[in-house]
């Protein structure tokens, strides 16, 4: 009798993984969007003009500041999937893994 109850017990309190890996899943592509996001805007497009201004204002200009905040706008769109997609390929593996 004791068997049965142990039995019903761990039933009940088993965790229902494939829904965990499930909310797993959704959370790495929400982060890889607002993550995407904010590389590709703040860090590089917005960051590459804040740098390419403060080495415009400095006496001799500085060349290398230009280049570097010109290099950080044009490739504003390439890191901002990057990172989306590093996050968003093991969501989307993590999501298939609880649908079977």
């Amino acid at each position: 009798m004791s068997i049965r109850v142990d039995l019903a017990e761990r039933r009940k309190n088993k965790i229902n993984w494939n829904l965990v890996k499930l909310i797993i899943g959704i959370l790495m592509i929400l982060s890889g969007v607002v993550l995407g996001v904010y590389v590709a805007l703040w860090i590089c497009f917005i960051g590459g003009i804040v740098q390419l201004i403060e080495a415009v204002k400095i006496a001799p200009i500085d060349s290398m500041g230009v280049g570097v905040g010109i290099l950080r706008i044009v490739c504003t769109a390439i890191s901002g999937w990057i990172i989306f997609l590093i996050l968003l390929i093991p969501g989307i593996a993590t999501i298939r893994s609880s649908l079977k």
